[in-house]
Formats: C-alpha cells, structure tokens, sequence
C-alpha cells in the first residue's frame, strides 16, 4: 500500500491534464446553448467536448483500477485481467464493486447518466450519416450529466481511498477532489 500516494498523484496528474480539456471546451459549448450548424466551429467543439469527458472517464477508471490492483496484491483477478478494451460499462462496473470491497464502502451510483451519454460518444465515434456527427442541445445535457456523475464517483473513490491510506498509516484523514 506504500504506492497508494503515487497513485493517487498518478489520478490527480490524469485529471489535471484531461480535466482542463473537457472545462475549456464546456465553457465554450455552453455559451450559447441553442442549437448550431452541423459544419459550425461550434458543432466541432460540442463533439470535442463529448470526446474530451470520455477520455478523462476511461483514463480515471483506468487509474483507479491500477491503484486497486496494487491494493490487493493482484488478488482481484478481475481487475488484473481488465484491458482497456472491455467495454465501458463493465469496467465501470468491475472497478467500482472492487473498490466498495476494497475500501468497505459503496463507491457507485448508479450507471444511467453514463449509459445516456455513451449512447452520443458511440455515435460520434461511429456515426453512420452526416446526421449523427451532430450534437444537440440535449446530448450535450446528457454528456454534462455524466461528466458530473462521474466527478461524484471520483471523489468518493479518492476519499475513500486516502481514508484508507491514513488509517494504515494512523494519520487523520484529508481529501483530494475533482474539481
């Protein structure tokens, strides 16, 4: 568990560097927030900004999956024979049930806002007409919904871990936060 701290470093240099991309382009997407043109700059940026909360969500999961890997020693065979490959959801699903074993409490929250959201990065990472490169209004609500779904699982996952952390080490407790 002496690795738990560069973990935890390893997550929050994750999310600095993912976490300004998706902030730059919200703020950029929701100014205004009515509908646009298909080829606009702005229609380019709503589907970067879906992109960008996607490759912040996978790479996190992926951290926090590393972190509890190590926690159990290689022990949740799950966990060591996940590969980025394996569809979201059951990533999201494996990482978060090992993690409410591994820190004793529920870290998820329900998956819906995700499945929501995943349904416009699919089709943008696949779209099969003109028409399906397009964000609207309410798939950027849905692809905000999930961005701010997945802060609230990241921040109790980091509590929840320095937690850990400090009653291994007899420290009293801080928290780190996705802001």
């Amino acid at each position: 568990m002496n690795n738990l701290p560069d973990r935890l470093d390893q997550i929050e240099g994750v999310i600095r560097a993912l976490g300004c991309d998706v902030r730059r382009l919200r703020e950029t997407c929701f100014h205004p927030r009515v509908q646009v043109e298909f080829d606009s700059e702005a229609a380019g940026m709503r589907r970067h900004y879906a992109r960008a909360v996607f490759a912040l969500i996978e790479a996190v999961v992926e951290q926090h999956r590393l972190l509890l890997v190590d926690l159990s020693d290689g022990a949740e065979k799950k966990l060591r024979e996940m590969r980025p490959a394996f569809p979201l959801l059951k990533r999201v699903t494996v990482v978060y049930e090992a993690a409410g074993r591994a820190f004793g409490k529920h870290i998820g929250i329900g998956c819906e806002p995700l499945m929501a959201a995943k349904e416009v990065r699919n089709r943008l990472t696949h779209p099969k007409s003109f028409e399906e490169c397009q964000v609207g209004v309410l798939d950027l609500d849905k692809v905000e919904k999930a961005e701010e779904w997945f802060r609230e699982i990241n921040n109790r996952f980091v509590r929840a871990a320095v937690e850990r952390y400090a009653a291994s080490q007899g420290l009293t407790t801080g928290t780190r936060a996705l802001s």
